[in-house]
Formats: structure tokens, sequence, C-alpha cells
């Protein structure tokens, strides 16, 4: 019987080690990462309601003006568009100067807003639990 026991501690252990393990993977920079950026695209497409470029209502994404590798704009606003994912990728992402040309025609702030940040290199610590609270709140002011 104290052989049971013994087993049956251990794999108490273990379960426990990879709840700890599923805990700390949930509250991750990469997880907590992700999770901020579904809940800021769901911002951008409830802001806008439709694809700026073709007014599809389908399929709508988030586009980033300035590149999302650049934390410091990658959940700012004024730096994202809603587009279906036609134009988002097959007309953004393919034909660029195409792209700020009619970014530049129709959205003129947005353009300049491009311009003035584009080339912006900042280094960010950021609180991804307290970034993930304000965007809850901003969906919450959108919906």
């Amino acid at each position: 019987e104290s052989e049971r026991m013994k087993v049956k501690r251990k794999k108490e252990k273990v379960k426990l080690r990879k709840e700890v393990l599923r805990e700390r993977k949930a509250l991750s920079p990469s997880v907590m990462k992700k999770k901020c950026d579904s809940i800021f695209s769901l911002i951008i497409r409830f802001r806008d309601k439709k694809c700026l470029h073709c007014k599809g209502e389908k399929n709508l994404q988030n586009a980033h003006l300035i590149n999302r590798t650049n934390l410091a704009h990658r959940w700012d606003e004024e730096s994202c568009i809603c587009l279906c994912w036609v134009c988002h990728l097959k007309w953004s992402h393919l034909h660029p100067l195409d792209f700020h040309l009619w970014l530049n025609d129709v959205y003129p702030e947005k353009y300049k807003y491009w311009l003035t940040h584009k080339d912006d290199i900042q280094s960010v610590s950021i609180d991804y639990a307290d970034l993930k609270s304000r965007l809850e709140k901003r969906l919450e002011e959108v919906k």
C-alpha cells in the first residue's frame, strides 16, 4: 500500500507541475501578445465596420500601416485600418505603391501619420496584462 501511495503522490506532483507550466505559458509574453493582437484586431474591425477600400463587409482584417514588429505602434489605432482579406493581402501587400497613393488620396491624415511614424524605432517594455486590460475596455467601447 505504501508503494501505491508513492505512485499516487508522484502522479499528483507531475499533474501539479504540468498545471503550473500551463499557467506560466498562459502568461508568457508570446501568448499574451497573441491575445492582445486578437482583441486589437476586433477593435479595428468594430471601429471601421467594413473594408475601407472596397467597402466589403466579409473577411475583415486589421491592416497595419506601420509594420507590427514595431511594438510602439503595434496596438496603435492611428496606424491601423480595416481591410477585407483580398484588399489587405492582394492589394496592400502586393502593390504597396498603389496602396499608399490611395491612402494619401482617401485618408490623408492616416497617410501623414504613416509618413511621420514609419521609421520610428522605439524599444518599449510592455506590461501585457495591463495592455490586454486596456484593449478589452476599448473593445467594449467600440462594440
